[in-house]
């Protein structure tokens, strides 16, 4: 079989007539093309990993911002639960102070100590320390999630003690409420008083009787109002009274 051992290239000059002529062997023609190629291939290989690199660097920075938005917001929610706590004391303590007027003992379901776990202090509740690297990011995520999650059950379960008790404090405060409203604490009119709660001689027969009430004199027509409030039992003209007003505090 007949094969190439020689190519042939001639450069054939413009302004000259003379043709130089350059003999390249057939192997060194097929090295170069076997060259060229590989040349081009690390060229795409080259420009392929570059364009890689700089899509990584590029993301990488787009996380790192993201993190540090992240880590910004976590603070600012740090900072809100801490506000949140100091609220949740001061209602405790008026609670208390609501519980000592009115005599309400804890509810058992806001005593802390039937709570199976150990609650964290507010200033202990998120740890993030500056990192560099994902891995270390996603530590500080993972051990940032139990301590909120924490903190969220807490927060839960002291509202809804705060809840009952206060509920508590609420429902004995109208019934006081109530009571007093019903309770007489000023004259149905004004005068002065003829005759005291005691025993009196009667103005009819002259023996000493029980007088279960005040009287009180004025002239006739002057307006009386309801000592506190009440039902109307009765409203009529009475024997020995007069025009009466009976009512049930």
């Amino acid at each position: 079989m007949n094969t190439n051992r020689f190519y042939t290239i001639l450069i054939v000059p413009e302004k000259t007539s003379k043709v130089k002529k350059i003999i390249v062997p057939s192997w060194l023609f097929r090295g170069s093309i076997l060259g060229a190629l590989f040349l081009c291939v690390l060229i795409f290989l080259m420009v392929y990993d570059y364009w890689y690199v700089m899509s990584e660097i590029h993301l990488n920075k787009e996380l790192k911002t993201e993190n540090l938005r992240l880590r910004q917001q976590v603070q600012l929610y740090k900072s809100k639960m801490n506000t949140i706590d100091n609220t949740l004391d001061r209602i405790k303590t008026f609670s208390t102070r609501l519980k000592m007027i009115t005599n309400i003992e804890d509810h058992a379901s806001y005593d802390n100590k039937n709570l199976q776990i150990k609650l964290p202090d507010a200033s202990t509740n998120i740890e993030l320390t500056k990192t560099t690297t994902d891995q270390s990011e996603n530590q500080s995520q993972n051990l940032a999630e139990p301590e909120f999650d924490t903190w969220f059950l807490k927060v839960k379960q002291e509202s809804i003690g705060l809840e009952q008790v206060l509920q508590d404090q609420y429902e004995l405060l109208a019934d006081k409420k109530a009571f007093l409203s019903a309770l007489p604490t000023r004259k149905p009119s004004i005068g002065y008083f003829t005759s005291g709660f005691g025993v009196r001689r009667s103005p009819y027969g002259g023996s000493a009787k029980m007088h279960e009430g005040l009287d009180i004199a004025n002239y006739i027509g002057t307006k009386i109002w309801s000592p506190a409030d009440g039902i109307v039992l009765f409203s009529d003209t009475k024997p020995g009274y007069g025009q009466t007003l009976i009512i049930d505090h």
